[in-house]
């Protein structure tokens, strides 16, 4: 799946993961996120949403 991302997109992708961004309720929140990874929270939002058509083509996919 990682194939289709860029390096940031992953990045930002595998670090909200780790960092219980998906969880409810977040461990963490997408500034925090953005601070650990050196960039602005818009930043880290773009990677993170170009991520996710990505990831979700490949999982639908491949059914």
């Amino acid at each position: 799946m990682r194939h289709r991302l860029t390096d940031r997109q992953s990045e930002a992708l595998e670090t909200a993961y780790w960092s219980g961004f998906f969880e409810w309720p977040r461990e963490s929140n997408g500034q925090e996120i953005a601070e650990s990874l050196g960039v602005s929270q818009p930043t880290f939002n773009r990677h993170l949403r170009a991520a996710e058509p990505n990831q979700l083509t490949t999982l639908f996919e491949d059914e």
